[in-house]
C-alpha cells in the first residue's frame, strides 16, 4: 500500500466509512420525494420536457423524471461527508504511517514499541488491500500482533480493496 496514491485510501476509507449510511440517506430521500409527488406537493421541477427528434415534423412532450437528482445528491454528500455528520457513528483511527514516524529512527523505534498498546485498545483493523499487500514484512506483522492481542476478544478484521470504490 505504500505506492497506492493517497485519494485512492481516502476515497476507500470514505466508502469503508459511509457507503451505508449514503445509501440509506439517498434511499429515505427518494422516498420523501415521491411521497410528496405522490401526494401533490412535490418539487417545483420540471417533469415535462420538449423533445426534438430528428427528422421528425413535430415536437413530442416527454416526461423527465428530475426526482432521482436530490437522492443523487444527498448520496454524494453523505459519502464524502459522513464522518462528520452529528449522530452518526465517528470513528477514530490508528494511521501506522502517519502516527510513527517515518524519518527518524530513534521516534520510529519508539512508536513501533508502543504498537501493541494502539492493537490493544482498538477495536477493529482495517486493511487497505492491494495484491502486494502481504509481501510486506511490517503488515504481516501488524495484522499476526492484532490477531494475537485480540484473541480474547473479538477483534474485526475488515479486509477493503483499494481498486473496489473506484469500479
Amino acid at each position: 500500500a505504500w505506492c497506492t496514491p493517497g485519494w485512492l485510501k481516502t476515497v476507500a476509507l470514505m466508502y469503508h466509512e459511509n457507503v451505508f449510511s449514503a445509501t440509506v440517506a439517498a434511499f429515505v430521500t427518494a422516498i420523501c420525494l415521491y411521497t410528496l409527488e405522490f401526494a401533490g406537493a412535490g418539487l417545483p421541477m420540471p417533469v415535462v420536457g420538449p423533445c426534438f427528434i430528428s427528422g421528425a415534423t413535430s415536437v413530442y412532450q416527454i416526461r423527465i423524471d428530475f426526482g432521482f437528482v436530490p437522492p443523487c445528491l444527498v448520496f454524494v454528500l453523505v459519502l464524502l461527508f459522513g464522518q462528520e455528520i452529528p449522530g452518526l457513528a465517528q470513528t477514530t483511527c490508528f494511521l501506522d504511517k502517519c502516527c510513527i514516524h517515518q524519518t527518524d529512527q530513534e521516534k520510529k523505534l519508539q512508536g513501533i514499541r508502543q504498537l501493541g498498546g494502539f492493537l490493544r485498545v482498538s477495536q477493529q483493523m482495517v486493511i487497505l488491500w492491494q495484491p502486494e499487500y502481504f509481501t510486506r514484512l511490517w503488515c504481516v506483522y501488524e495484522l499476526a500482533a492484532f490477531h494475537y492481542i485480540n484473541l480474547d476478544v473479538k477483534g474485526i478484521v475488515d479486509i477493503v480493496p483499494l481498486k473496489l470504490p473506484v469500479l
